[in-house]
């Protein structure tokens, strides 16, 4: 094709494969987050009245190994940061103490804002925090280019439902439920309290499917020597550098 290069040409290839065939695509033979691990990760989620938050006023966590999810949410006092904290530190190193975190996007938000305010409210756990291994699936997959995914976005809900992620239909995202914990701050309007649990299980649940759909896919190296009808060749070249092209991001 006139005027772009093998590499552009080979990229622009896996991504018409990957949207085409609602597939993800390994590029690499890089294992997943966890993947030596014993158990698998927890999938961890948080909700924030805002992206300069302050409260994190729910977190969630779900556990693949028993396909159980819990949610710490702060329902009477959203002048108290350091309830919700306490009870998921209380929960996690103290049921959990060994497992690993997961997230999708985690270090531009969940880990970021958890560390902070673990810092501020509840510096008691901040060393024990600091020890837990923490992992992102969004960096694995789409910074460190990993892996091609299908979905308009990146977003995690784009992402799942294009891989057959069966969402709990709450018609929330995360802006609906920062602005619903708002006016309870300023009102003490109640929320619709399980329905936004069930949105931040979702998301949980979601980033699972999503490490399970890439975890069945075959690696770069079962996938060496094949090459599609018009001759492009779909083995990883890690030379290429930068991160994916051709797929929406935040």
């Amino acid at each position: 094709m006139s005027g772009i290069g093998r590499q552009t040409a080979v990229r622009m290839h896996q991504h018409a494969t990957v949207l085409e065939s609602g597939a993800p695509r390994r590029l690499s033979d890089e294992p997943l987050p966890a993947e030596d691990r014993p158990r698998p990760p927890l999938c961890l989620d948080i909700e924030t009245d805002g992206l300069s938050p302050t409260i994190i006023w729910q977190i969630g966590a779900y556990d693949p190994a028993t396909d159980e999810h819990r949610a710490f949410v702060e329902r009477s006092d959203p002048t108290d940061p350091s309830a919700v904290l306490e009870s998921f530190c209380d929960w996690l190193f103290g049921v959990h103490p060994d497992r690993a975190l997961l997230t999708w996007n985690g270090w531009r938000f969940d880990y970021r804002h958890l560390e902070s305010f673990l810092a501020r409210y509840v510096p008691q756990f901040l060393d024990t925090w600091g020890d837990v291994p923490k992992l992102d699936l969004y960096g694995w997959t789409v910074r460190d280019d990993n892996a091609v995914l299908p979905g308009r976005t990146n977003a995690l809900e784009d992402v799942s439902a294009a891989l057959g992620y069966e969402d709990a239909a709450t018609g929330l995202d995360g802006a609906r439920t920062a602005a619903a914990y708002q006016r309870f701050i300023r009102s003490g309007a109640e929320l619709e309290w399980d329905r936004h649990e069930a949105y931040c299980e979702d998301d949980c649940r979601a980033l699972w499917h999503v490490y399970e759909r890439l975890r069945d896919a075959p690696t770069a190296a079962e996938l060496a020597g094949t090459a599609g009808a018009d001759g492009i060749a779909t083995t990883n070249d890690r030379s290429r550098g930068g991160s994916q092209t051709g797929l929406g991001d935040f």
